[in-house]
């Protein structure tokens, strides 16, 4: 590049000098220093001095080219090269105070140079903040044992322990002499054989009042106590008493056991008979009715309490059910274990374990349920990953007010910042109202969705080449049991559940019966016979 001063010649410019000093005065004079495109020769940028005209741009041209500033002060200007320029040398004209003429050489980028040598080190910055902890190593070998502390003070003493086993017994004294044996009596003579009693006549029927006793009592040494047998009718029929206000069972009966027998047989064992079609049941029992006039609550079908034990023992259950098998190769299905059907507004199946702060249930296997699951909270537990042996690891699921899926994945955009995430193809079928979370991954960058779900695949665009980008997609279900079933989310309480709560020791009502246990009271406790 050639700098050319001003437009005057050497004279004009002596006679120039001599007229502004013999004026007085003394004006700023515009001085080009530098000027250069960038490589794609679309902006031109002029450094300098006193670069303004008064307080605006100065004009620039170029090859005869007036040129539009774009930004000016008085040391610096940008101005825009005009489209399809060639390389090469052009007259540069900058008036501003004065008016300038410079010659700019542009050309095409030379070959990178050699990289110059690395500068000092910089000053150390501020040191960053603290990360998160890491996961604890594990466990270092154990060090030497260190020298025996000082031996602590003196306890206080120990109980008495028990006594001792008791001395050996001394020898027995002599056997005094045994006295004379007396005589035996005569036997006496057999009596005569009573007369038999009478028959147990067919039907039969009586009573007694007599409370000491049953009033049947029948004692088999070796074999069954009693055999009741009906050919087209009920076998036997048993009503139960009343005692006091408790009505009293109709059947009382104990399993076989004592001191010798390692199992007890069970109390009561019944098989249902052979069917042609569908074989008996082996117990049918329907809970007695209460009085409406009492607003009572009905009897329940069977109320089963396990057997206790004493010492280091499990009490039994309840009750243990076992689904009935068919036969080995033939084509059937095995009984259910329980079959519990609801009356009208009832449950299936309740089951409580609040009042000994043990599990309502343990199920062990799949659990299908074909309907709304409705809970107070719930997570997964497992064995923990790092410690299987010693701990569980809980997790708590993710609940919305909606029924929300969510979906997610990483994708990296190409070249040009382009990038489509293909879902599965039953993917707006199911869902609707589709919400989007993008983050990139290992460089800052700008990333949108370019365009929304459709024929399910939405597109992400970003501002640079190459982006890795982590989204997530949820949508609302759509499909035709949700839209019979959604779930609301705020409910007003029945009128008899009003005042009530689901755990009222959270609400300062402790001891207070909860909403559960309103609807369904423990049945009264019968004394055993």
């Amino acid at each position: 590049m050639t700098k050319r001063n001003s437009f005057f010649p050497l004279g004009r410019g002596i006679a120039l000098c001599a007229l502004l000093a013999l004026g007085g005065a003394a004006y700023a004079q515009t001085v080009v220093l530098d000027a250069s495109a960038n490589s794609n020769l679309t902006v031109l940028t002029i450094t300098g001095k006193d670069l303004l005209s008064g307080s605006g741009p100065p004009a620039v041209s170029l090859g005869g080219h007036t040129l539009s500033v774009v930004n000016y002060s008085s040391v610096l200007v940008t101005a825009d090269l005009p489209a399809g320029l060639k390389p090469g040398t052009y007259g540069l004209v900058v008036t501003g105070k004065t008016t300038v003429d410079f010659d700019v050489t542009l050309g095409a980028v030379g070959p990178k140079g050699a990289t110059g040598a690395t500068g000092p080190a910089g000053a150390t910055g501020p040191a960053g903040a603290t990360g998160p902890a890491g996961a604890t190593g594990p466990a270092g070998a154990t060090g030497p044992a260190g020298a025996a502390g000082p031996a602590g003070a003196t306890g206080s003493a120990g109980a008495i322990g028990p006594a001792g086993p008791a001395g050996a017994t001394g020898p027995t004294g002599a056997t005094g002499a045994a006295g004379a044996t007396g005589a035996t009596g005569a036997t006496g003579a057999a009596g005569p054989q009573g007369p038999p009693g009478p028959a147990l006549s067919l039907p039969f029927s009586g009573s007694v009042n007599y409370p000491p006793a049953p009033a049947f009592n029948i004692v088999n040494l070796s074999g069954d106590g009693m055999v009741v047998q009906s050919v087209g009718g009920i076998g036997a029929s048993a009503f139960g008493g009343v005692a006091g206000e408790l009505g009293q069972s109709a059947v009382a009966a104990y399993g076989g056991g004592g001191s010798g027998a390692t199992i007890g047989g069970p109390a009561f064992s019944g098989t249902g008979g052979l069917g042609v079609d569908t074989g008996g049941d082996g117990i049918d029992v329907t809970g007695g009715a209460a009085n409406y006039e009492y607003l009572g609550n009905g009897g329940t079908g069977i109320v089963a309490t396990g057997g206790g034990c004493s010492g280091s023992c499990n009490a039994g259950a309840g009750g243990v059910f076992y689904g009935g098998a068919g036969p080995a190769g033939v084509a059937g299905v095995g009984g259910d274990g329980v079959d519990a059907i609801a009356g009208p507004n009832g449950l299936g199946i309740y089951v409580s374990s609040y009042e000994y702060g043990g599990k309502a249930g343990d199920f062990e296997g799949d659990v299908y349920v074909v309907g709304n699951l409705s809970k107070s909270g719930g997570s997964f537990q497992i064995d923990h990953p790092l410690d299987p042996a010693n701990k569980y690891l809980y997790h708590s699921f993710v609940e919305s007010p909606d029924m929300m899926n969510v979906y997610n994945g990483n994708v990296t955009t190409d070249g040009a910042g382009h990038a489509v995430v293909t879902l599965p193809d039953w993917f707006q079928a199911l869902n609707s109202d589709f919400r989007y979370q993008l983050t990139t991954i290992g460089q800052p960058a700008h990333a949108w969705v370019a365009s929304e779900v459709n024929n399910n695949s939405f597109a992400i665009r970003t501002d640079k080449p190459n982006v890795k980008v982590s989204w997530q997609v949820t949508g609302i279900r759509q499909d035709v049991w949700a839209n019979a079933h959604r779930i609301p989310v705020e409910v007003e309480k029945a009128k008899g559940d009003q005042g009530h709560y689901l755990h009222p020791e959270l609400f300062d009502h402790a001891g207070d019966p909860s909403i559960v246990k309103l609807h369904h009271p423990r049945p009264k406790q019968r004394q055993q016979p």
